[in-house]
């Protein structure tokens, strides 16, 4: 599955894992080559220890 992501295009899959997803692209606006994380999860759980 390849994500889709506005203002960019996605080139190519650096690395999948298992909680996400690392991409080459490029910014479409200005042709600059970005790198792109996405999660794979919509609602990651937070870390432990972590409280407001």
């Amino acid at each position: 599955m390849t994500a889709t992501l506005s203002g960019y295009q996605l080139l190519e899959t650096l690395h999948s894992g298992s909680k996400t997803v690392i991409y080459r692209g490029r910014r479409e606006t200005d042709n600059v080559f970005v790198i792109i994380k996405i999660l794979l999860c919509e609602h990651p759980p937070l870390p432990r220890g972590l409280f407001f």
